[in-house]
Formats: C-alpha cells, structure tokens, sequence
C-alpha cells in the first residue's frame, strides 16, 4: 500500500487503514507507535478509530470499517480532512460539533492536569448519505497531547453505532467514574451529574441489558424477581437523570462502565 509520505513506508505491519502525513512534526515518533497500536486495536472491534490533528484540520489515521464509512475509504477520507463532514451533516449538526468540541477545550483548562488524558467526550450525530440513507453515530474523543495553553492538538477518536437514540446529546466522563457532566447546548456549559458508585448486581443489569437480554431473561440468570429487576432499572434511571433505560446504557457505555 502506498502512502502520501514515503518515509512512513517503514510502519512494521501491513495497514489496513490509512495513514495521513505525520512528517515536519516533534510528535513523529509517538505518532508512527500510537497508529500502529490503533491499527492493530481495529482489527478486533467493530468500531472506526482514528487520529484526528486539530492543528492541521486533518486526520493521522483512519481504520477501516467500510460498513461505518458509508463506503467511503479511509484513505479517501485522509485525502479529505475534517471537510469530509460538509457532505454527510447538515448546518445545525456542523455548528453543534464546532460548539462542543470548543466548549470540551475550556472545560479540560480547569481539570487536574495529571488527569486530563482521562476526560473523555462523547456525543451523537446524525450522518446522512443519499446511498445508505442516515446513521444516528457516537463518536467518543480522547486527548492525546496538548498546546501550550491546555488545549488539545491531537486526539483519539472512536466512532460507533449510538445506544442512546437521541441526537445532540453530549457528556463528558471521566473513565471509571459514575459521575459525568452533561453538556447544555443552549447554555454551551457542562453541568455536573453526581451520580453514586453502583453495586455489582446494578452493573450486571446494565450489562445484561446491553446486551439485548430482557427482564424475565435478566431475572433467571441472576435468581431475582422480576419486580427486583425492574425495581433496579428504575433505581438506574432515577440515579442517571434519565426518562428511560436506553439511556442509562449509553451512558455507561460512554463512560466505560459496562466492563468495571
């Protein structure tokens, strides 16, 4: 496979993905090291994962998902940068990430620095194709090095099929924690949801859940009731602030509960 700089040709595994042009950069050799372990990561999840340059407006690196591309190829997207967006989200979508991913910037200035890679944002967009119609998706970003002024250059990025139906929904979590802030896009502020350390039998329940099982099924594997496991459902989504418990599994999902 060729790539638009020949001095990456040396990456020691035959990529899947694509690689953008990581040259003229003090980050070159994290760079190279950090692809290569998302190259090797892509392969055993069905997600897209790539590596997105804020300072250049571009990507590092693309895995490859075509089901999750609406057939585009990473490299096509490479070739394209962050502008591959104006064509699969509409005006309000745009100006909703802009503000977000802005407001995300601010909110990482005040937190601890020596926790600040561990301040994950995640959020719902609708992409849409005249070819494969429309894709309610989350993406998730994770910073990796920072500018001067605490601002993030370089992050991680993860896109997958949204559990929680609802587009413009927005939260930041700290990985490993119950708490979150969830993002209000009229205020453009994050406000504190403080939510307490779940028990194992409430994290099984997400769990089971999760994975499609229904309450009846959740209550035989787990020797409860019925009324038990309902009754833990509603606990779930009045600790969350949530109407409903699609929601309380998409938060734990974003907040990487689901395996704690």
């Amino acid at each position: 496979m060729k790539y638009n700089n020949e001095n990456l040709s040396d990456i020691p595994i035959d990529i899947y993905g694509a690689v953008g042009n990581i040259a003229n950069t003090n980050e070159e050799h994290f760079l190279r090291q950090y692809i290569v372990a998302c190259e090797m990561m892509s392969r055993c999840i069905n997600h897209v994962i790539y590596v997105g340059d804020y300072r250049k407006q571009e990507f590092a690196y693309v895995s490859a998902v075509p089901s999750m591309l609406f057939g585009l190829t990473p490299r096509s997207i490479i070739n394209r940068g962050f502008n591959f967006l104006n064509d699969y989200l509409n005006a309000d979508d745009l100006l909703f990430i802009r503000n977000i991913v802005s407001d995300w910037f601010i909110f990482l200035e005040n937190c601890p620095k020596q926790h600040i890679n561990s301040y994950v944002l995640s959020y719902n967009i609708e992409l849409k194709s005249s070819k494969y119609g429309e894709l309610l998706i989350s993406n998730s970003l994770i910073p990796l090095r920072f500018e001067s002024n605490g601002h993030p250059w370089l992050v991680h990025g993860t896109l997958s099929m949204a559990t929680d139906h609802r587009p413009h929904i927005g939260r930041i979590g700290l990985m490993g924690q119950t708490s979150y802030w969830e993002y209000d896009e009229q205020q453009r502020i994050f406000n504190l949801i403080e939510v307490p350390p779940l028990s194992e039998a409430s994290k099984r329940i997400i769990y089971l859940s999760h994975l499609g099982h229904t309450v009846e099924e959740i209550a035989k594997r787990m020797k409860r009731t019925e009324s038990t496991i309902k009754w833990y459902r509603c606990e779930l989504k009045r600790q969350f602030h949530t109407l409903n418990f699609e929601q309380v599994i998409g938060i734990a999902k974003d907040l990487k509960l689901l395996w704690s």
